[in-house]
């Protein structure tokens, strides 16, 4: 059992530390506060859905990853000036389940699609402010 843990630490600060440098790189390219446009809005979906991708698969714990998987791309998307779109409970819908299993299999892709269209359902489901 000790063993498993620690090489479930050992991946899990591997892959933190890559989606911090992939994050430090975003910053260099999308400017605090601003909302991003639509090539920057799909990069940031991209790296939302890899670091996601990269919690389900390592399991770190018993219960839960799949709602700290969800906090993670909430953070990401708000750093950048998204809104938290990816309710922790329930667990999504529109395909989630599904990109989720393609997740701890290695394939992170699909998230993009599910991420897309969830963020698309959150800013249709916003009261229009004019």
């Amino acid at each position: 059992m000790q063993v498993r843990a620690r090489a479930i630490a050992s991946r899990s600060c591997a892959r933190l530390n890559k989606a911090k440098q992939v994050i430090e790189r975003l910053d260099q390219l999308i400017l605090s506060g601003i909302e991003p446009d639509e090539d920057q809005t799909n990069a940031i979906l991209e790296v939302c859905a890899w670091v996601h991708a990269e919690w389900i698969r390592i399991l770190p714990f018993a219960n839960g990853n799949g709602r700290t998987a969800r906090l993670w791309v909430n953070s990401i998307a708000m750093r950048y000036a998204l809104p938290p779109f990816l309710q922790l409970r329930p667990r999504p819908a529109r395909g989630y389940g599904a990109a989720g299993a393609e997740a701890m299999r290695g394939h992170w892709e699909p998230t993009i699609n599910v991420l897309r269209q969830l963020l698309e359902d959150f800013r249709k489901e916003l009261p229009d402010d004019t």
